[in-house]
C-alpha cells in the first residue's frame, strides 16, 4: 500500500513540475529587456537600438560609447569600449559580436526577421580592411576579368561580404552586388 502511495505521488510531483515547464515564464518588462519595437512606437529606431546596445553592455559590466547610423538595410552600431575592458576578453571578438547582434535583433524586434538588421562593430574595425578578404577579393576580380563572366559567391557573412564590396569599390572594370535575403545572401562579381 505504501508503495502505490509513493509511486502516486511521484507521479503528481512529475505532472506538476512537466505543467510549471509547459507554462511560459513571465516576460520581462520593456525596461528590464530594452527597448523593443512594439513598447516604445515613438521612439527612432536609433534610439531604441542605442537605449539597448547600451543596456545589454551595461548589464555585462562594460563601460562603452556607442554611435548609431541607420541605412536603408541596417542599423549599424560603432562600440568604442573603456580601456581594457574585460567583456572583450570573454569570447573571440567575431563569437561576441555575433552573439550580441543576435540578442540585440531579438530586442529591438519581438521577431528576429522584422525590420532592419542590427550590425555591430568594434573601435575602428569597420575601417580596417583584413588583408586576407583584399586578397581573395582582388582573385575574384581576376577570376571575372579572365572568364569574361561574373561570379556569384557562396552565402558568407555579411562582414565578409561588406569587405570583398570596399575592396573591389575603386575597380573601374568591376562592379559587386548583393542578391538574395538573409542566410542566403550572395555576392556577385562582374564587369561593368
Amino acid at each position: 500500500m505504501t508503495d502505490v502511495r509513493s509511486s502516486q505521488d511521484e507521479l503528481s510531483d512529475e505532472a506538476e513540475e512537466k505543467e510549471a515547464l509547459a507554462s511560459p515564464a513571465p516576460a520581462a518588462s520593456a525596461e528590464e529587456a530594452g527597448a523593443t519595437a512594439e513598447a516604445e512606437p515613438s521612439v527612432p529606431l536609433e534610439e531604441r537600438v542605442r537605449h539597448a546596445v547600451e543596456g545589454l553592455f551595461q548589464r555585462l559590466g562594460a563601460e562603452l560609447e556607442v554611435e548609431v547610423r541607420e541605412t536603408e538595410e541596417t542599423v549599424d552600431c560603432l562600440l568604442r569600449f573603456g580601456q581594457k575592458d574585460a567583456v572583450l576578453d570573454v569570447l573571440p571578438r567575431e563569437e561576441l559580436l555575433d552573439s550580441a547582434q543576435y540578442v540585440l535583433q531579438r530586442m529591438v524586434y519581438r521577431d528576429a526577421d522584422a525590420g532592419k538588421r542590427v550590425t555591430l562593430e568594434v573601435g575602428s574595425a569597420a575601417v580596417e580592411a583584413d588583408p586576407a578578404m583584399e586578397e581573395m577579393a582582388r582573385r575574384l576580380a581576376a577570376a571575372v576579368q579572365r572568364m569574361n563572366r561574373s561570379v556569384t559567391i557562396v552565402p558568407i557573412h555579411a562582414r565578409d561580404r561588406k569587405a570583398i564590396h570596399q575592396a573591389l569599390a575603386d575597380e573601374a572594370s568591376i562592379a559587386t552586388r548583393s542578391e538574395g535575403e538573409g542566410l542566403l545572401r550572395r555576392l556577385v562579381i562582374e564587369k561593368k
